[in-house]
């Protein structure tokens, strides 16, 4: 049994129960793979194509999908040279190989390029299922959905490095095992990474895991107090910091103030009104939406941790009072926008 590769939905179609996604017109195989494959040559220069998965690693007898790959050969010393790879993760791949939207992993703005240029070595980023064009069905629920697991995601890698046929060495010699593989992930696909590591030895020579999640935890706060360090360093080390302010403790009143309002707690009922000027105002939006870009840093050279071109006057005033005055708790300025 073949399956199509899977429609490219949007992210609205993907949160959709599966009676919405009845109305999306199947995508084939055929006009699935053309089209993406086409689109993403022609945007960014590479060699894509698909690779032939198991929708179940233990259970052949439920068919295969066709999984999406671009693979750059600019550094590639020869047959049996190493390869680099990397798996976007949560996302479609045509943003990890284009840098004009995003970045690319083929080439040597990231890590992984760098990686490359600096060992001979071809670089290759495969989709992860499930995302992008690069699924077992056309449509999802809790039946097709049970083949999204971490240890699916793990087999699908290493059935990957072990049998692809890149266009430019026919003969494999670049295969793992018979070449290096380097792993390069960060956060959840460096999870991925430790996990091959740790069940499927041997397969990748060497791993690059930058801030892998090896640990379940319900209470991480300290990731969070990282970041407000992070945060408060940069901040005063900047001409807009004012020598005593504090960036984390400003967006802490911001949103100790809008808890104040939406769950008040001397267990009082909640201001209506306020809670209804919440929902106009912009700049709570934004920061309800937003999160600082504490990103990991995979492009040279590194952006800046945190931009406010704005910032002319103290963080408390810049941040607070301004959702003080929308919520219309400072009186007359808020009487007069939400009126």
């Amino acid at each position: 049994m073949k399956l199509s590769p899977g429609a490219v939905l949007s992210f609205a179609a993907w949160t959709a129960p599966k009676a919405s996604l009845r109305g999306i017109p199947e995508i084939t195989s055929s006009s699935t793979t053309k089209g993406i494959s086409l689109a993403i040559n022609s945007l960014v220069g590479a060699s894509c194509g698909w690779f032939e998965q198991p929708v179940d690693h233990n259970d052949p007898k439920l068919g295969t999908w066709q999984q999406q790959y671009c693979v750059s050969r600019e550094w590639w010393a020869g047959p049996g040279s190493p390869v680099v790879f990397m798996t976007p993760g949560e996302e479609p791949i045509i943003r990890s190989v284009s840098s004009s939207l995003g970045y690319t992993f083929l080439q040597n703005t990231t890590m992984p390029g760098m990686y490359a240029q600096a060992i001979g070595a071809a670089t290759v980023v495969l989709e992860h299922r499930y995302f992008g064009g690069s699924s077992p069905y056309d449509g999802f629920d809790s039946e097709t959905l049970q083949y999204l697991t971490t240890e699916q995601t793990a087999a699908d890698i290493v059935n990957f490095a072990q049998k692809i046929q890149f266009p430019f060495d026919k003969n494999q010699t670049s295969n793992s095992p018979k070449a290096p593989w380097i792993y390069y992930g960060a956060s959840y696909t460096a999870t991925i990474g430790s996990w091959i590591e740790q069940f499927h030895p041997g397969v990748f020579h060497a791993f690059h895991l930058s801030s892998a999640i090896v640990e379940a935890n319900p209470d991480n706060w300290y990731y969070y107090d990282t970041i407000r360090q992070g945060i408060d360093a940069l901040w005063n080390g900047t001409k807009y910091g004012d020598g005593g302010a504090s960036c984390s403790l400003a967006l802490n009143a911001v949103s100790e103030f809008v808890d104040s309002i939406l769950l008040p707690e001397d267990g009082t009922k909640r201001d209506e009104k306020k809670v209804e000027a919440l929902k106009h105002m912009h700049l709570f939006r934004c920061l309800g939406a937003r999160r600082p870009p504490l990103v990991p840093q995979h492009t040279r050279p590194p952006q800046p941790l945190l931009r406010s071109p704005h910032a002319r006057q103290p963080l408390a005033n810049m941040v607070l009072v301004p959702v003080q005055r929308t919520s219309g708790i400072m009186g007359h300025w808020g009487a007069q926008e939400h009126s």
